[in-house]
């Protein structure tokens, strides 16, 4: 069933009033979409599905407080990706937790050398990454920084590239897949 996006406005409404055939039309329309889109930031795809559900999760407990919104696919994937970067964000942080505070004052070898191991590691896959993007042609280099480090939207990137809108939405996709299967080579 397609929906117009005054339709989708009327339902976003509703969603927002309590309806559950708005939340569940918003999920079964965008599950596919969001799927695809969290497969560009992470591979793992049962973590992409979690992603994805604590997202429907989190827009239903406070979908009293939310506001409108002009386009709820791109409200959905902007949301998807703040909740997928700050849950990798809390994977890379991994405090040190000590029993009691006579043991907090003696030097933790052991979990300083997997600290330093961790940080190279991490290092190194940046720079792996940089290479990379590096080894990108010209134009898909621009598409990609144009929409993932300064958030461009694909009208934004036609403008500042001079080129139409599929050809935006081609650099980048071929981008990532140069990107992922350069990577694959890398990691082997």
């Amino acid at each position: 069933m397609k929906v117009s996006t005054t339709s989708e406005k009327e339902l976003w409404q509703r969603f927002k009033r309590g309806d559950t055939t708005a939340l569940e039309y918003f999920f079964k329309t965008y599950h596919p979409l969001l799927l695809r889109y969290g497969s560009a930031l992470r591979s793992d795809e049962s973590e992409i599905e979690d992603c994805i559900q604590d997202l429907f999760l989190n827009l239903w407990n406070t979908r009293a407080a939310l506001s409108d919104v002009n386009s709820v696919k791109y409200y959905l994937i902007a949301s998807l990706r703040r909740l997928m970067l700050k849950k990798i964000a809390q994977q890379r942080i991994q405090p040190i937790e000590f029993a009691d505070p006579v043991t907090a004052s003696l030097p933790v070898h052991a979990d300083y050398q997997n600290q330093l191991i961790q940080k190279n590691e991490l290092e190194r896959q940046e720079t792996k990454v940089a290479q990379a993007i590096d080894n990108l042609p010209t134009r898909q280099k621009e598409a990609l920084q144009l929409k993932y480090l300064q958030n461009k939207s694909y009208s934004e990137i036609t403008e500042h590239m001079g080129i139409n809108y599929q050809t935006a939405r081609k650099f980048v996709y071929h981008a990532l897949r140069n990107l992922r299967k350069q990577l694959a080579c890398l990691i082997l």
